[in-house]
């Protein structure tokens, strides 16, 4: 939400356009589904990574192409950065390296397609996948400038062969805006939940290596017959009502040994340590509710302990979504000095309408921006029983 100073009815209404502007490119581009693999992929590796891009997309109603600015996830391990110089805060230089298909860059760079032609993947894993011939490796990078009245700041597109696309970078920001599951004291990359279960995903390993060892040398029933006894081995088969024919003494079954409910037991404690390192409940993994609460009251209760368990990681991910917000901003203000036309369809109560960025009026000291939670009210039915009682 923006919010203006002074209650300047002027302002208010130019951020309310600001506010359908955003809101409308992130219905365009479905940002919130790409904000939510990017949070998926910082519980598994620590860090997820967002792009914002300009690009030129067909019209077909105007007939033209026209200027969007568009958002899309980024594997972290296509990010490249000097980790000593983001040590302490972000780099000054991101490299992306990506594989993209050889045609496609022939359409975004006509013009350079004899050095499109020579490049090649680079990769190692070229043998593994059919058609990789196909894809060639680029590199992305952005320099920041050094600071001051300086000019050096540089985006550059590259193949093996030679640039692709060159610009001067004047902005001291880049193009992506990262979401880290735990922030480290030091360094670039965040901390994941597998990272963080490492140590008990091992024991769990063990474990399971153990169990399953077990099971396949002493859970299968073996027969025993004394040496001297004469038996016909045909006889002995699961036949229902089968007769075994023997002289001296019967054959028996029996199990080798049983597993140890204790090997059980103690993953059964791992596991729910692990729930318990992570801070999940049974309800939120599994969907159970919890014996005992029937009430949206108490429903609520419940949800607030495990809520504020992961209120930093709440806090973190509100701040990423505003941040993304910002660049969607910076990024149009650098767009827009190409394209006047820019624009967004967006909603406005019952109907549509096209939100043009030049005529949104408002310079960035005139608003901040600030975020607050939509959901207060229940979902479930007992809990949307227990708020009218409340407000009752």
């Amino acid at each position: 939400q923006f919010v203006t100073y002074g209650g300047n009815y002027k302002l208010k209404k130019e951020a309310k356009k600001l506010q359908m502007y955003c809101d409308g490119n992130f219905y365009e581009n479905k940002s919130y589904q790409v904000f939510q693999r990017a949070f998926k992929d910082a519980c598994i590796t620590g860090t997820g990574c967002v792009k914002f891009f300009v690009t030129q997309d067909w019209d077909e109603n105007l007939q033209k192409k026209m200027t969007k600015i568009k958002s899309e996830r980024v594997f972290i391990d296509e990010i490249v950065v000097d980790e000593v110089g983001a040590m302490y805060t972000e780099p000054m230089e991101i490299f992306q390296v990506k594989i993209v298909q050889r045609r496609k860059l022939d359409a975004m760079f006509p013009g350079k397609k004899a050095i499109i032609e020579k490049a090649n993947s680079n990769m190692d894993i070229t043998y593994l996948y059919s058609g990789l011939d196909e894809m060639v490796t680029v590199i992305e990078a952005w320099k920041l400038p050094s600071g001051g009245d300086t000019k050096d700041g540089l985006h550059v597109i590259t193949v093996d062969h030679g640039v692709l696309f060159q610009e001067k970078w004047l902005h001291d920001w880049h193009p992506f805006e990262f979401f880290r599951w735990n922030k480290k004291t030091f360094g670039f990359y965040g901390q994941g939940i597998a990272e963080q279960l490492t140590g008990i995903q091992y024991e769990i390993n063990k474990l399971l290596k153990v169990i399953q060892t077990s099971m396949h040398l002493g859970s299968i029933p073996k027969i025993f017959i004394d040496a001297n006894t004469k038996i016909v081995k045909q006889h002995l088969n699961n036949e229902i009502g089968g007769i075994i024919t023997y002289q001296g003494q019967n054959p028996s079954y029996d199990q080798m040994m049983m597993i140890p409910p204790v090997l059980f037991e103690q993953l059964d404690k791992l596991y729910a340590r692990a729930f318990e390192l992570v801070g999940l409940s049974q309800m939120s993994v599994n969907g159970v509710k919890p014996a005992g609460l029937d009430s949206g009251k108490a429903l609520r209760t419940f949800d607030d302990i495990e809520q504020g368990r992961f209120s930093i990681v709440a806090q973190d991910y509100d701040q990423f979504v505003m941040d993304c917000t910002t660049k969607l901003i910076y990024l149009t203000e650098k767009a827009a000095k190409k394209d006047k036309t820019l624009k967004v369809t967006a909603f406005n109560n019952k109907f549509i309408e096209d939100i043009i960025w030049s005529e949104i009026n408002l310079r960035r000291d005139d608003y901040l921006l600030k975020v607050f939670p939509t959901n207060f009210l229940a979902n479930t039915p007992e809990g949307k029983m227990e708020d009218i009682k409340d407000l009752m």
